[in-house]
């Protein structure tokens, strides 16, 4: 039987020292145990940089919960 963990989590605007722009996933209770040392986060093409803040306010709209099943 799969196990599945659920969690509220927010996206987050980073960049990397160059100032290329990428989008965290922060936790804001508890972390998901297969991110317990750790963190996730997405690369967006380079047509999307503009584009960063936008694309993490529709997700922060839209996504409640984060969902990670063990198989």
């Amino acid at each position: 039987m799969s196990e599945t963990e659920r969690k509220p989590y927010s996206f987050v605007v980073k960049s990397y020292g160059e100032g290329t722009p990428w989008i965290k996933l922060d936790y804001l209770d508890e972390d998901l145990s297969c991110l317990s040392k750790g963190y996730l986060g997405f690369d967006l093409k380079k047509e999307s940089h503009k584009r960063v803040s936008e694309i993490v306010d529709y997700l922060n709209e839209h996504i409640e919960f984060v969902t990670f099943q063990r198989t």
